[in-house]
Parts: structure tokens; sequence; C-alpha cells
């Protein structure tokens, strides 16, 4: 009888292991989510600042491709 607890004991164990594991994996993954749309408006935001002369460079060519 002492086996059977064990083995039911350790199945539990085991079960928990695995849903805290699949717990943490789905947290990882959606604080991968969130970093990376925290990150979306900085990947727009530091080329405007860095490259703002290239997009007035090119905003005064466009109306050299209007007929």
């Amino acid at each position: 009888m002492g086996i059977v607890m064990m083995m039911a004991v350790h199945s539990l164990a085991m079960t928990a292991l695995m849903g805290i594991v699949l717990v943490d994996g789905y947290v990882f993954l959606a604080v991968i989510a969130l970093a990376f749309v925290a990150a979306l408006p900085v990947t727009w935001i530091v080329p405007r600042m860095l490259g703002g002369a290239v997009v007035i460079q090119d905003e005064g060519k466009a109306p050299l491709r209007r007929p």
C-alpha cells in the first residue's frame, strides 16, 4: 500500500511540476510578447528621431514625382 501511495504522490508532484512549467512557459511567452509590443513604438520613434533629416529629404523629393 505504501508503494501505491508513493506512486500517487509522485504522479501528483510530477503533474504539479508540469503545470508550473507550462504556466511558466506561457508567462515567458507573454513577457516576450509584451516586450515586443512595447519595443515596436521605440523602433518606430528612434529612426524618426535619428533619421529626421532623411525623412525631410524624402518629403522634399515627393513633389518631383508628381506630374
